[in-house]
């Protein structure tokens, strides 16, 4: 009877390390990813979570999280590291699809609707970009990237009124934080740029709304050094000319 408590002893000791290092084995040797795939749907979501935590960023993680999506096929940190990566591609309809995709597994992600919003808008569905752009600046709350996309969206879209309210709230802040002293000077400089941009944009919309007073004013805010200033759209992009 003492061999018996003895053996269930070491059994109930031994079977939770060996089930850790089985654990551990699975994660770091892709070659077992077969054995990991005949385990139970927890086990599997734990091996993926784990590598898909170890993977990195860019172009370098692609082959750990194609490997998550073969053990786990809607994972959603997987999906959102995919779109990730298109979104850095010139290929617009694999960025609509991966990173629809990606939303619907993972609707508050910020990140993931920002690039399929850019994707919507390479695509020529300004309408629809609008809104995505909007439901990403909802997840982030004023990200004047977003609020830029939601404006340019929304003028070629026809929407002008919310277009230059859009421009104009993401051109404040990025006023805002281009005068802030505890910014970082890399980052002053960005939002430097982007304000330039806004202003830029800014001149298409109030065009469209036959402003002409209110574009040009902010048209020589966006070129101080031009006695003349005037822009026009040009391959999705303002182009600006003066004297």
């Amino acid at each position: 009877m003492r061999k018996v408590w003895f053996g269930l002893i070491v059994l109930a000791v031994c079977t939770p390390i060996a089930l850790v290092a089985l654990l551990l084995a699975a994660v770091q040797f892709p070659a077992m990813d077969k054995v990991t795939l005949a385990m139970p749907p927890d086990v599997r979501a734990t091996v993926a979570a784990i590598v898909i935590q170890r993977s990195g960023y860019g172009k370098d993680s692609l082959g750990k999280i194609q490997r998550v999506l073969r053990l786990q096929p809607e994972n959603p940190k997987a999906w959102s590291g995919l779109c990730s990566i298109q979104a850095d591609s010139d290929q617009t309809a694999p960025v609509l699809e991966t990173c629809a995709h990606a939303v619907k597994l993972d609707p508050d992600d910020g990140a993931n609707l920002e690039y399929l919003a850019g994707a919507q808008e390479k695509a020529g569905d300004f309408c629809t970009a609008e809104e995505t752009y909007t439901a990403a600046n909802r997840a982030v709350s004023d990200d004047p990237d977003d609020l830029r996309g939601m404006g340019r969206s929304a003028l070629q879209c026809g929407r002008i009124p919310y277009s230059i309210a859009e421009l104009e709230a993401a051109r404040d802040l990025d006023l805002k934080h281009s005068t802030d002293p505890n910014d970082d000077d890399d980052d002053v400089d960005d939002y430097k740029a982007d304000l330039q941009v806004d202003r830029e944009w800014l001149v298409l919309a109030y065009a469209a709304a036959r402003r002409p007073t209110d574009a040009a004013e902010v048209c020589s805010q966006a070129h101080p050094a031009w006695k003349t200033c005037s822009c026009t759209l040009r391959k999705g992009k303002p182009a600006c000319s003066g004297t």
